[in-house]
């Protein structure tokens, strides 16, 4: 995962005032892995990426990068934020 999506997934945890090991018990994996997902250093398994975003309410969102001239590029859309209705 790309490090715009760890830093959404630590505010995350953040505003809803939880710790990195109390996430993990309740998605079942270790401290140390979801630490090393934090950090970067693990996380090519989408099912524990995606264990995550569900505990915490989020989604992924995949959107195209702007090839046209004077197009607003995704990463300037602003951080990450929850759906709407969640």
């Amino acid at each position: 995962m790309t490090e715009r999506i760890r830093r959404a997934v630590r505010l995350a945890l953040k505003d809803r005032g939880q710790l990195q090991v109390e996430l993990a018990r309740e998605i079942s994996i270790t401290p140390q892995y979801l630490s090393d997902l934090l950090r970067g250093a693990a996380g090519h398994m989408p099912g524990a990426w995606q264990k995550v975003l569900d505990a915490l309410d989020l989604e992924l969102v995949v959107l195209p990068k702007a090839t046209a001239i004077g197009s607003t590029p995704a990463a300037s859309a602003g951080p990450l934020r929850r759906p709407p209705g969640r």
